[in-house]
């Protein structure tokens, strides 16, 4: 199954709903992990490693795993910057034009977004999903608030993790960042 599916996306007829990367794979959930990683610029989101699929007998290939952030919402300093993809900052594409090994222009969903069919899905749910993601800071708030200081300094006297910054600190760098790669991806998939 898998070997077929990239048969099909690398193939002529790659766009055929039914000879196509279509025929393999669960379409609207590639889009959702799309929209997951990339907004989160995750850089084991491009299908590199920690990338996990379901396969259930009689279904397509579809994700449905959603986890390892630790190199998302621009704490990886490695990115490379092609192309003005904006390199760890929060502006330009990674997994839409990166794939495994980081090769520029050679993943799968890189092939994906010459479908103007799958494009139009991820505009879509794109659109769906917006205004719900737009609350992302106000929650943050909320649960920082609900968690109570006391829950922090346990947790940063166990993980010695904070380095440099504050806990606030980083709590504005990821609010910060968020904001603005939400922005940049909404303005952008808006102009397709």
């Amino acid at each position: 199954m898998f070997t077929n599916f990239e048969k099909a996306l690398r193939g002529n007829d790659f766009k055929d709903p039914e000879k196509g990367y279509a025929a393999y794979i669960d379409v609207d959930s590639f889009v959702n992990f799309f929209i997951v990683q990339e907004l989160s610029k995750n850089i084991d989101g491009n299908c590199r490693k920690s990338s996990y699929m379901t396969k259930e007998k009689g279904r397509k290939l579809r994700f449905c795993h959603v986890w390892d952030y630790d190199m998302a919402f621009g704490v990886a300093n490695f990115f490379p910057s092609n192309e003005g993809q904006g390199g760890n900052g929060p502006t330009g594409w990674w997994v839409k034009c990166y794939g495994p090994g980081n090769n520029y222009k050679g993943g799968w969903y890189y092939r994906m977004f010459q479908d103007p069919a799958f494009v139009r899905k991820v505009r879509k749910r794109w659109n769906e999903l917006y205004p719900e993601l737009s609350r992302v800071p106000e929650y943050m708030d909320y649960e920082i608030a609900r968690m109570g200081s006391s829950a922090i300094e346990r947790n940063f006297d166990k993980w010695r993790i904070l380095g440099s910054r504050t806990y606030e600190e980083h709590v504005k760098f990821l609010k910060d960042f968020y904001v603005t790669r939400l922005e940049w991806m909404n303005k952008e998939i808006s102009s397709w």
